[in-house]
């Protein structure tokens, strides 16, 4: 019964490449995951709203691989202050989905939805 069990280990990296699937390091799996969900699901889910805050495009990388810190001041440079809009008790900072499209565009980054 324990022969049952035991696979061959080309065997098992055919049926990996076969399936499209690869063994990698748990940091680069969790790199690629925001809030518990993967990166792409969540850019996509955050690219169909019509404001965005600085967090939301920090997380979802829209604008490179950058701190919420870095998207502000891009924000406070970048963004004329008609585009900044303050929603919320905390009067939030969001920007427009089209200005968020142009920085990104700016930086090198396309963005689709």
């Amino acid at each position: 019964m324990a022969e049952d069990l035991i696979i061959k280990a080309s065997d098992f990296m055919q049926m990996l490449k076969e399936q499209g699937l690869v063994i990698g390091p748990k940091t680069v799996f969790d790199a690629q995951m925001v809030k518990g969900i993967p990166l792409n699901h969540y850019r996509n889910r955050i690219l169909r709203k019509k404001l965005l805050s600085a967090s939301e495009i920090s997380d979802a990388q829209l604008w490179g691989a950058i701190g919420q810190k870095m998207v502000y001041t891009i924000i406070k440079n970048e963004v004329p202050e008609d585009d900044q809009i303050k929603v919320g008790y905390k009067n939030t900072i969001k920007i427009p989905i089209a200005t968020v499209k142009s920085i990104a565009a700016s930086r090198g980054i396309e963005l689709t939805d």
